[in-house]
């Protein structure tokens, strides 16, 4: 308040304030490590450690940290990631996924914010199998969310082309999920993806 920045404090319960910086939206997060995990959400309990707080992160490139004195902690080359355009996942890819399934879905999005991604072939054949159970964890809204942040990647062709279950690409996996449920709101946001797909463009 000192400063005069403006806040959001909905993530508060899991630790998370938001700061409004000049139109940018900052999450400054506590550490955490997880407790117990159900295909989803996670209970956590907070730490001092930086690498319980790894630990329970998704990929490299989400794991670079910075002390309020400015010190950069980087234990999973999360920089050299970002710079070499690779997703590398932290720890045991199935593992990774169980804990949350959305997380594949944000492989897909990683792929878009890369010119030419690079990642492990044998994680994404343990991603593209596994594409089937995101129904089962995660809501369609949350998924059409994850689709809409997809559309605002520099590269998000790279996204949608990607192989997902029974060689289908994301897209066409979601849109007979989809029409099966009558989800007609996400079925929109499929044909604007379609449309990119068909046309080639970035």
């Amino acid at each position: 308040s000192e400063n005069k920045i403006e806040y959001q404090d909905y993530g508060l319960s899991h630790g998370t304030v938001t700061a409004l910086i000049d139109g940018t939206k900052y999450e400054i997060t506590s550490l955490r490590k997880d407790v117990k995990t159900d295909g989803r959400f996670a209970q956590v309990e907070y730490t001092n450690n930086w690498e319980d707080d790894v630990l329970r992160r998704d990929f490299s490139m989400n794991a670079i940290y910075v002390s309020v004195s400015g010190d950069i902690y980087d234990s999973v080359n999360g920089i050299q990631d970002i710079q070499n355009q690779q997703i590398s996942f932290i720890g045991e890819v199935t593992k990774r996924i169980q804990e949350d399934y959305l997380r594949i879905l944000r492989f897909y999005r990683f792929l878009g914010i890369f010119r030419t991604p690079k990642y492990n072939q044998e994680d994404f054949k343990i991603i593209s199998n596994n594409f089937g159970k995101i129904r089962n964890f995660v809501s369609k809204n949350k998924v059409r969310k994850e689709i809409f942040k997809m559309l605002q990647t520099p590269f998000s062709i790279n996204s949608f082309l990607a192989r997902a279950d029974q060689n289908r690409n994301i897209i066409e996996s979601l849109e007979k999920r989809w029409i099966e449920d009558k989800y007609k709101i996400g079925l929109e946001i499929l044909d604007t993806c379609k449309k990119i797909i068909n046309d080639k463009k970035y």
